[in-house]
């Protein structure tokens, strides 16, 4: 009788192990997003900018992080723009910088398509109201053609005086439905 429960317990914990690992398998699924390579990209660049900062530390007070925008519309961005400006405060963050969550705080200039956008009239008001040493800005331009190329330039500023304290140009290769992120608008 010991045997048949055993064998019966047994072959229940399978039937709730198949059922669960088919639901996973038709479910949604983990992918490690740090080898994504728009995020390895983002990430390299952010390493590039901040290691060709002068002045800008991780002890030196907040940072901020505007929208990436369009180069031939500084007033526009993209999912792109704003999906890049998300990996750079990522990438800031972990590497020990603080940074103030505009989207948290009072409006600064933000068009909702768009992101949080500074103008540089606002720059100084805005990073003086938040203590901030520097501000990450930045812009992208698609490349013409058949390939699927994003060209990207950072730039860390410091607000009291307009001076660039560190910069990097850097090329993402966008695969698959990516590059339409160039093209697209929050609603």
């Amino acid at each position: 009788m010991r045997a048949l429960i055993q064998r019966a317990a047994r072959a229940a914990a399978v039937a709730v192990t198949t059922f669960a690992l088919g639901a996973c398998a038709t479910g949604a699924f983990y992918y490690d997003a740090a080898e994504s390579n728009l995020i390895r990209g983002n990430y390299a660049a952010t390493d590039a900018l901040v290691g060709s900062a002068k002045g800008v530390s991780p002890g030196g007070g907040p940072l901020l992080v505007a929208t990436i925008v369009n180069i031939d519309d500084l007033d526009k961005s993209s999912t792109l723009g704003r999906l890049i400006s998300e990996h750079v405060v990522s990438r800031l963050v972990q590497a020990g910088y603080t940074v103030t969550e505009l989207k948290m705080r009072e409006p600064v200039y933000v068009r909702t398509a768009e992101g949080e956008l500074m103008l540089s009239r606002a720059v100084r008001e805005i990073s003086a109201k938040h203590g901030a040493q520097a501000v990450a800005v930045g812009t992208y331009t698609p490349a013409t053609g058949a390939t699927s190329v994003v060209f990207v330039s950072l730039k860390l500023v410091r607000p009291a005086d307009a001076t660039i304290a560190g910069a990097t140009d850097y090329a993402l290769a966008l695969t698959g439905d990516g590059y339409s992120l160039t093209r697209s608008a929050a609603r």
